[in-house]
């Protein structure tokens, strides 16, 4: 079990909804806001649920190979508008095509529903 306040090593897996990372620690869910799929980062643990946890970055240890530069100022980073925009932009079109799909999915309950890649 993780513990509020503590740091952890964490591999980002996947990008959630809202575009948080998705990762994992000793098979348990951690939310991570920035991360990127393939980081490697140290996390604060914040917020600790029966099945998940929530945290931020504290370190990265290994970027993402689709990390980029952000456009626009860090400065800027917390205005809700860009939470994916430091991921590599065809990376970010996967994304959210990929998005589309486990909705239908997962909420729909549709499979074999034909998505088409998303137009940048």
């Amino acid at each position: 079990m993780l513990s509020k306040n503590e740091m952890y090593i964490v591999d980002i897996v996947d990008i959630g909804q809202g575009g948080a990372g998705v990762g994992k620690y000793n098979g348990i869910t951690v939310f991570v806001e920035g991360g990127l799929l393939h980081d490697i980062v140290i996390v604060r643990i914040n917020n600790v649920k029966k099945n998940y946890a929530v945290g931020d970055i504290v370190e990265i240890i290994e970027k993402s190979p689709f990390r980029v530069k952000r456009v626009c100022s860090d400065n800027l980073s917390d205005c809700g508008g860009c939470q994916i925009q430091d991921l590599d932009y065809n990376k970010q079109l996967e994304m959210k095509t990929n998005e589309v799909k486990q909705v239908l999915s997962r909420i729909g309950k549709l499979e074999d529903v034909e998505v088409h890649d998303t137009i940048g």
